[in-house]
């Protein structure tokens, strides 16, 4: 009998009746404890997060417990709106999700990378590498028995380019496709690069379906399992989501200003309203006054003609004497200063007798 050189017995879960009799001491004598094995090391996937800024730092999406690691999408040598997201938790992320630090802008999409899954260059088969393929070695270009990099069939690689000195390079002729066969779909005229029929239905769901079935359901242990540590909010995310509430509010105020304005507005309106009201009022009234003042004047200067062409009957008095004493009452009323001067007799004011 071998020696026993392992420290562990690896029982399945559905036995409990073996996982007693072996913590008992049942089982060659010798008591043992119950442990978890551990647990396997499983690579995270990766998702391309669409609609994300390209001034936005891509540090700030670990803002979603998840997010292990996240980097700028580049394409032909420039930054664009997109996110490569390496996703740490068992289930998968959200088909959309809208940043804290992004509240006005479209929600961001979650999409699987296309050709994530390994294919061998061996046999062209999907979900292994070459390094552990046994099946027999297949060409990509004509599906022969050889390795692809020898195959006569295959496309010619691209030129370099000429130097100055050189001559023109000679002119390479296409290759000749319809000796071409897919070691995967089988299709005539394509190869594993070019046409494959099974690549784009594979890569196609990968990249445009993302799996909403939750993982299955694992055994209770004796010790749990330490959850992954979700990212911690970095300053940075903090006071640009203060910033946000402080523009909220600052908006929200403004926005109070402008209807108390539009407000204060209405009451001019209306306030211009009846005074436009009122002095339309007194326009009517200048108006009747002007009227009334005209005929008045008609009738004044018809008055007037009428005063002109009255008869003088009354005739005018004659003026004074310069050498006769000036008095009150001659300065008042000549005749009787006359009648005075006629009776010698009668006493003046001035109470001498003449």
């Amino acid at each position: 009998m071998a020696a026993i050189t392992s420290r562990f017995v690896y029982i399945s879960r559905q036995r409990p009746d073996i996982v007693t009799s072996v913590t008992k001491g049942e089982f060659l004598s010798l008591p043992l404890e119950i442990q978890d094995s551990p647990d396997k090391p499983r690579k995270f996937p990766t998702y391309l997060l669409t609609r994300y800024p390209v001034c936005s730092d891509p540090a700030l999406a670990k803002e979603l417990p998840g997010v292990y690691s996240a980097r700028r999408f580049y394409q032909k040598g420039s930054a664009i709106n997109r996110l490569v997201v390496t996703w740490s938790l068992p289930q998968p992320p959200p088909p959309s999700v809208a940043f804290s630090f992004l509240p006005i802008l479209p929600s961001c999409e979650f999409r699987r990378m296309k050709d994530e899954q390994p294919w061998c260059f061996r046999c062209w088969g999907f979900g292994h590498i070459s390094r552990y393929c046994f099946a027999a070695e297949r060409c990509a270009w004509c599906s022969g028995p050889h390795d692809s990099r020898s195959c006569p069939h295959r496309a010619p690689p691209l030129a370099a380019p000429a130097s100055d000195s050189a001559s023109t390079p000679p002119q390479v002729s296409p290759p000749d496709t319809s000796l071409w066969e897919c070691p995967r779909c089988h299709q005539a005229g394509v190869n594993v690069w070019h046409g494959c029929a099974r690549r784009q239905t594979v890569a196609a769901p990968a990249a445009t379906i993302i799996p909403q079935l939750a993982p299955p359901l694992t055994p209770p242990r004796s010790t749990p399992h330490p959850a992954l540590p979700t990212a911690s909010v970095s300053p940075q995310v903090t006071a640009l989501s203060n910033t946000v509430t402080a523009l909220q509010s600052r908006i929200a105020s403004l926005e109070a200003a402008i209807d108390g304005v539009e407000a204060h507005l209405d009451r001019l309106a209306e306030q211009r309203a009846t005074l436009d009201t009122s002095l339309q009022t007194v326009a009517e009234s200048q108006r009747v006054i002007i009227a009334s003042v005209a005929t008045f004047a008609e009738k004044m200067d018809l008055f007037a003609a009428r005063l002109e062409t009255l008869p003088a009957t009354v005739a005018p008095r004659a003026p004074p004497s310069c050498g006769a004493r000036a008095t009150p009452f001659a300065r008042a009323s000549p005749p009787a200063r006359a009648t005075a001067a006629s009776s010698p007799g009668r006493r003046t004011l001035r109470g001498r007798v003449r």
